[in-house]
């Protein structure tokens, strides 16, 4: 029993299909954002410590629970972009954080 393939044809155009390349360049940017977001809260430990003059097992809770909300956050961040879809949520975050940078200043 065969099956006919030819009238299985992709929708997708070529010119939607989008470049591999920039989209693994994108992946790689967003993982080292996500990996330096997660990592700085360890490097401000040190510095929260003498500042509210606690120790540093207190200070212990407050990374986990920054991480434990960030690892939260993250399905849920992942249906919005199935809902609204993935290249919206990332300019949305990107120009979120642009706009709270400046805003700092």
């Amino acid at each position: 029993m065969s099956t006919n393939n030819s009238s299985i044809e992709s929708t997708e155009s070529p010119a939607k299909a989008g470049n591999p390349l920039g989209v693994l360049l994108i992946v790689c940017f967003a993982i080292f954002f996500a990996v330096l977001n997660a990592s700085a809260i360890g490097v401000v430990l040190p510095e929260m410590a003498v500042d509210l003059d606690v120790g540093f097992n207190d200070l212990g809770w407050v990374m986990t629970g920054f991480l434990l909300v960030y690892g939260v956050a993250i399905p849920f961040y992942g249906r919005l972009a199935d809902i609204h879809g993935a290249r919206m949520l990332f300019l949305l975050a990107w120009r979120s954080s642009r706009w709270a940078h400046f805003w700092r200043l």
